[in-house]
């Protein structure tokens, strides 16, 4: 029985963090290669997926070579460099600027570091130059960096977003202690920070129309798993994830779909904007999804599931 309460929450945790469902795998390197590319063998079989080797992480596709470059893991971009490792930090690919957070997911918004504000566009390309959001117009330096903002006229005042709310936004990266958060929100959105408690998984959102990579069995088992989220740390009693990385964006429909490739009402939500909180930790990335009626969901390995507070 205990054997089986503890599968059951870490996979309750993969589905919220979206990280692997048993602990990660330290492998011994065992590499080989052929015509097609490198693999690393496990035994009789071969690497799959994320593994960790020898402290850096590695991309295996599905029939076990390793990847470089960027990929899409989950909805989520990461870069491998030429030896298959994973890169974080700041990465210069072809002449273009990109930042991938410590857990190696790419950034994209406002991104401050060491008291420096950039911005990151939707592709994650680092901005220079004049950029518009917003009705506020933003001047980046030949480097990334912030130099200042005038604002733009606009005669759709009734949907334009003040510069304080955009200061606000840029601002939010990093801070004291916890995990990092980063991103942008709306008042009309619960954010992270208002998740802060315990949590039950309530419902699997059977007619999402997602693809998932989770059997019946596992979903059965992620149904009713209790955790806690507190500034630093999610957990449970047998398991915990500190310092998670956390990215916050108001998506519309449109953006949702493009993300996850359903609607928004897909999970049952009314409404066309949601806050989508990107949870980061261990190599792996899952998502939260906040309405505006402030209903929670999680969204990990393809699936999609209802939270309660406990």
């Amino acid at each position: 029985m205990k054997g089986k309460m503890i599968k059951s929450f870490i996979a309750g945790l993969a589905l919220v963090l979206g990280i692997s469902a048993a602990s990660p795998i330290c492998a011994s390197a065992a590499w080989k290669q052929d015509s097609n590319g490198w693999w690393n063998t496990e035994g009789n079989s071969y690497s799959i997926g994320w593994k960790q080797i020898d402290g850096a992480w590695y991309y295996f596709t599905s029939n076990g070579y390793m990847q470089t470059g960027w990929v899409n893991d989950n909805g989520s971009w990461y870069y491998l460099n030429n030896s298959g490792a994973m890169k974080t930090g700041w990465i210069n690919d072809n002449g273009t600027w990109y930042y991938t957070n410590e857990s190696g997911v790419m950034h994209t918004g406002f991104l401050t570091l060491d008291n420096k504000t950039y911005y990151l566009n939707e592709s994650g390309s680092m901005v220079t130059g004049d950029i518009t959001l917003s009705g506020i117009k933003y001047s980046f330096d030949g480097n990334g960096e912030k130099i200042g903002l005038t604002t733009v006229e606009t005669t759709e005042s009734t949907n334009a977003t003040t510069e304080n709310e955009i200061v606000k936004a840029e601002t939010t990266s990093g801070g004291g202690g916890g995990g990092s958060v980063s991103g942008s929100n709306d008042s009309t959105f619960a954010s992270y920070s208002d998740l802060y408690g315990k949590w039950t998984v309530k419902s699997y959102i059977k007619n999402s129309g997602m693809d998932t990579s989770l059997s019946s069995d596992q979903i059965d088992l992620i149904v009713g798993e209790k955790f806690t989220v507190t500034k630093d740390k999610i957990y449970h009693t047998l398991y915990s994830v500190s310092n998670p990385t956390i990215d916050e964006n108001i998506l519309d429909n449109s953006e949702f779909k493009n993300k996850f490739g359903i609607d928004i009402s897909n999970l049952g939500i009314k409404g066309d904007k949601v806050n989508c909180i990107t949870i980061s930790a261990e190599g792996k990335t899952g998502y939260v999804i906040v309405a505006s009626n402030k209903s929670v969901y999680a969204i990990g390995k393809g699936a999609a599931f209802k939270l309660a507070k406990a």
